[in-house]
């Protein structure tokens, strides 16, 4: 529907003047805005199982695990005994070995699960590989496996994680197992619509169905939250202004959230003083640096609850972010960041200024957020 819009406006516009038109515009922009009711949308669900960003809670298998030596068996040996002295009078005989060569004790059959007396070597001398005298199935002696070189294992399948994408300060690691049952779960969840869009295209990267795990390269001085320094050459206790004009900008530029400009503006119509709007900014920059050690030495520890958000403005044509975590009875800021962009490593550093590096004796926290899936990232 969405690539069918263009060609619904030229439709639209081919059947109406000009003037036609735009009573429409009034007439959509009122629905827009709520005040006519009498036009309803159509109902828009979106897909449950539609790629968001979600993190597997599980973590990895670190060591590679044990082999299976007891895989699902398709018959009984006892039955099958059984069913020969049914049929012929007399119980089924042994293995009788005449060259010397013996099945090890303890061995059994894959498929019936034999012991090693109804069981002969298949492959002479090289003794690796038996036939079962009951089933006739093949199975090797001893089995042997080669050394895994993988890192992780999956924790649902124990089958070996690849790694699937990686950056400066992550590699994702996947599980691709047709099999695994965390695969075959969310496989099963998928609606109708969901299994025919997969049937056309097996390789839609839309829903996020297998097993994955992030492992982070971030290094001490990645987690070090970024500081207002080095934006100012001004040293407030010698400028040429008094201090109530220098609480007077603090108060209209951070407290009222003016721009620098309508500072000025306010200052020189309100209080007759006369100064520059690169005045203002380059007091804000002085105040900043001089309170930002403050802050961070007064910042107080959250406690049982905590919640984080992030807010933007655009500097210079490029987008900036701050980061800041709240304290729920205080309602204290217990830590904050500065950044260009909204990823996991300037989420990972505002948790580490807020609640500190993580270990035995950290606390349990309830920690709020949005929607960003940066957070999600950091705490796991």
């Amino acid at each position: 529907m969405t690539t069918s819009l263009p060609r619904l406006a030229r439709w639209i516009c081919r059947q109406l003047t000009y003037n036609m038109f735009a009573s429409l515009m009034v007439i959509l922009n009122e629905i827009l805005s709520g005040q006519r009711s009498e036009y309803p949308f159509k109902a828009e669900k979106p897909s449950e199982n539609f790629r968001v960003f979600r993190v597997d809670l599980e973590p990895p298998l670190t060591e590679e695990p044990a082999l299976d030596r007891s895989p699902a068996r398709s018959s009984d040996y006892r039955r099958l005994l059984a069913e020969y002295a049914q049929a012929h009078g007399k119980a089924f005989s042994p293995v009788r070995s005449r060259k010397g060569v013996r099945v090890p004790e303890g061995c059994q059959c894959e498929r019936c699960g034999a012991p090693a007396a109804y069981l002969y070597v298949n492959d002479g001398r090289l003794a690796s590989q038996y036939r079962c005298k009951i089933c006739h199935a093949l199975g090797q002696i001893a089995p042997t496996r080669r050394k895994s070189e993988a890192k992780y294992w999956c924790p649902k399948c124990s089958h070996a994680l690849y790694a699937w994408k990686q950056s400066e300060t992550e590699t994702i690691y996947k599980c691709g197992n047709d099999q695994c049952k965390h695969y075959l779960d969310r496989l099963a969840r998928l609606t109708p619509e969901e299994r025919e869009a997969r049937q056309r295209n097996p390789y839609d990267p839309n829903y996020k169905l297998r097993y994955q795990f992030r492992e982070f390269h971030l290094k001490p001085e990645d987690l070090v939250c970024r500081r207002p320094q080095g934006g100012s050459n001004v040293d407030l206790s010698r400028i040429h202004n008094s201090p109530r004009t220098l609480s007077l900008v603090l108060s209209c530029f951070v407290n009222v959230g003016l721009s620098s400009r309508q500072t000025r503006n306010l200052l020189a119509g309100f209080f007759d003083i006369h100064i520059s709007h690169q005045t203002v900014i380059n007091y804000v920059n002085a105040a900043a640096e001089l309170l930002a050690p403050w802050v961070d030495k007064h910042m107080p520890v959250p406690e049982a609850m905590a919640a984080a958000d992030e807010t933007y403005i655009q500097v210079n044509g490029q987008w900036n972010y701050t980061w800041l975590v709240v304290e729920e009875k205080r309602r204290a800021i217990c830590g904050y960041n500065l950044s260009q962009t909204r990823g996991t490593q300037p989420a990972v550093a505002t948790l580490y200024n807020a609640f500190g590096p993580p270990d035995a004796t950290t606390p349990t926290h309830t920690f709020v957020r949005d929607g960003c899936p940066s957070y999600d990232n950091a705490v796991h």
